[in-house]
């Protein structure tokens, strides 16, 4: 999941959260996004999935095999926060 802001993209690289398809209740670390959100049919995702914030990584854009869906702007505003609160 693409997290960096349109600026940042516009270089070579990006900075992205990976998405687990392993889903831990227990695992504070990750965002579910389950088949029962309202949103989870224009992720494109096949299965339920966990974001992973707490491993934040740049890659090159070459990396970025295909575009998957999106998520609704405030799913991602959360995720984004989660991500900052590892540095605060």
């Amino acid at each position: 999941m693409v997290i960096s802001n349109h600026e940042f993209n516009g270089g070579e690289d990006i900075t992205i959260v990976p998405l687990s398809g392993q889903l831990s209740e227990s695992d504070r670390f990750a965002y579910p996004i389950l088949k029962s959100y309202p949103y989870f049919t224009q992720t494109k995702l096949k299965f339920e999935s966990a974001v992973k914030w707490s491993k934040p990584q740049t890659v090159t854009k070459d990396l970025v095999i295909r575009r998957l869906g999106t998520v609704p702007p405030e799913i991602l505003a959360e995720i984004i926060a989660k991500v900052k609160s590892i540095f605060s």
